[in-house]
């Protein structure tokens, strides 16, 4: 294990991205001295060797013990192996498919043994085998050539060389899933759906297990079940949405999940794990459940009426006879029930119906009446302030809540869910999840024509007349009920001085 007190012997350099710092590997210095980073430092410990997009059998090269699972002993016993054998270990950076042999170091007994036999392999395919120098004619071995060496630590350079450097950059760093210069090895591929696209999407086996570790993660998640037509293979991959909203995103909903290979695969979410996912759904929501609210109450009566009217109809015919079958006697008829005499006219309870309805009806209009007053007795510059304060009281809650927890947002979980122990507190924050998840918007320089001839009216056109009416009803309310004074007269008003007695 990297001791702390080895950090001095060389000097790191680190980067600033997702609320912590991480290892820069910038060279082969870096690489070689790995082993004096203290491990509290790396981003991840431990990682399995399958459900990755990343060459398994390089992972399985790593993989010294054999378990399925890469751990950090075992990149350190690569690193060092790896730099021991290259002439120049920056050729790691390269990431070339081919190994040349003239960066095989053979001042070593191992080095030389790996270069005896890559130029035998080389021989045996007919290829060259003698080393022309570092020009284009130089000779090298692929990756593919090389798993038919006879001696494997050939097969175990090459792909070192070439994915060796990829790895670290995914497991003692995260420099490839911030730099956005190509996707990490735990993204699975992208997922289209609800006019956005989701390139945050993880391989998982089991969505119920899954989701138990990966909720702390405080992204919104979408499980999708993925299949291909004609194909019997299936998969089953993990969604972060982390811009827009989640108004459409529901069970059922299908969408198309495009694979690191290119490859599209038909997806339809079969779990949601919901958490805040943008400030500008959090500003909406109250207003949104409120008109849910009211349209689930409008829904409510309006299917009680219906249900009594269809009760009073269906009582109506049941005392109607039934038709007769041929060739027997119609069915009697029920008797009707007896006649009772009209129940006499309440004047009073008619009365006291229209004086209720006055009632509310005055209530509501003084209180219309005190607000629209109250408003116009601002100054101008204080109403637009009342009207801010009045939106901040309705949307700040929500708008708090969901700032705290889109703060929280830690890829951690998600990841530890697929089977990582991620050592850091790997923060999605809100701009960074904008880059996750592009939503959709026209290209620049677009034209777009306004006009839809199947557009629905929209509510604005008679919400705005009846808002002025009313308030033009309250202001009315107001002068009648004798509280409006005129602006001057309440300027140039002036107290009526006391009169004094007459004398007796």
């Amino acid at each position: 294990m990297a001791s702390a007190g080895k950090a001095g012997d060389h000097i790191w350099h680190f980067f600033r991205a997702g609320g912590f710092d991480q290892v820069r590997l910038d060279g082969a210095a870096d690489i070689a001295a790995l082993d004096q980073l203290d491990q509290k430092l790396w981003v991840a410990l431990s990682c399995p060797t399958r459900g990755l997009e990343f060459d398994s059998r390089t992972l399985d090269l790593v993989d010294a013990d054999g378990d399925g699972r890469i751990r950090a002993p075992e990149i350190l016993a690569a690193a060092r192996w790896a730099c021991a054998n290259l002439r120049n270990p920056d050729d790691m950076l390269k990431g070339a498919d081919a190994l040349p042999l003239a960066a095989i170091n053979d001042a070593t007994d191992e080095g030389r043994r790996i270069l005896a036999s890559a130029r035998r392999t080389l021989a045996t395919l007919g290829k060259p085998s003698a080393s022309l120098g570092p020009g284009p004619d130089a000779a090298a071995i692929s990756v593919a050539d090389a798993a038919g060496a006879d001696d494997p630590a050939v097969e175990r350079l090459a792909r070192y060389c070439r994915d060796l450097y990829q790895l670290l950059n995914n497991f003692v760093a995260f420099a490839d899933f911030y730099s956005r210069r190509r996707k990490a090895v735990f993204q699975a591929g992208t997922l289209y759906l609800d006019g956005r696209s989701c390139e945050l999407c993880v391989r998982v086996d089991d969505p119920a297990k899954h989701a138990a570790l990966a909720s702390h993660s405080k992204t919104y998640l979408a499980y999708c079940d993925c299949t291909r037509k004609g194909a019997a293979e299936k998969a089953t991959i993990a969604a972060a949405f982390t811009a827009g909203d989640s108004d459409r995103l529901m069970v059922g909903r299908n969408g198309v999940f495009y694979d690191r290979k290119g490859q599209d695969w038909d997806a339809t979410i079969v779990r949601l794990v919901e958490h805040p996912i943008s400030i500008r759904q959090a500003v909406w929501a109250p207003y949104k459940r409120i008109a849910r609210t009211i349209g689930e109450q409008i829904e409510k009566f309006a299917a009680e009426r219906d249900k009594a009217v269809a009760d009073k109809a269906a009582g109506s015919l049941g005392q109607a006879p039934l038709p007769a079958e041929p060739g027997k006697p119609p069915a009697p008829a029920a008797p009707a029930p007896a006649p009772t005499a009209p129940a006499p006219f309440d004047i009073a309870k008619f009365a006291g119906i229209f004086a209720a309805i006055g009632l509310a009806l005055g209530a509501i209009g003084t209180a219309l009446a005190a607000i629209v007053a109250g408003f116009l007795r601002l100054a101008w510059w204080q109403m637009p302030l009342l009207l801010l304060g009045i939106f901040a009281l309705i949307s700040g809650p929500s708008v708090i809540i969901a700032w705290l927890k889109l703060r929280q947002r830690n890829l951690g979980p998600l990841l530890d869910a697929c089977g990582w122990a991620v050592n850091a507190r790997v923060k999605i924050n809100i701009p960074f999840g904008r880059t996750l998840t592009a939503v959709a918007k026209l290209p620049p320089n677009a034209q777009r024509s306004l006009t839809d001839p199947y557009a629905q009216r929209s509510p604005a056109r008679w919400l705005i007349p009846l808002l002025i009416l009313l308030a033009l009803a309250g202001c009315a309310a107001y002068w009648y009920f004798g509280h409006y004074r005129p602006w001057k007269a309440r300027q140039g008003a002036q107290p009526e001085a006391p009169q004094e007695p007459p004398p007796r």
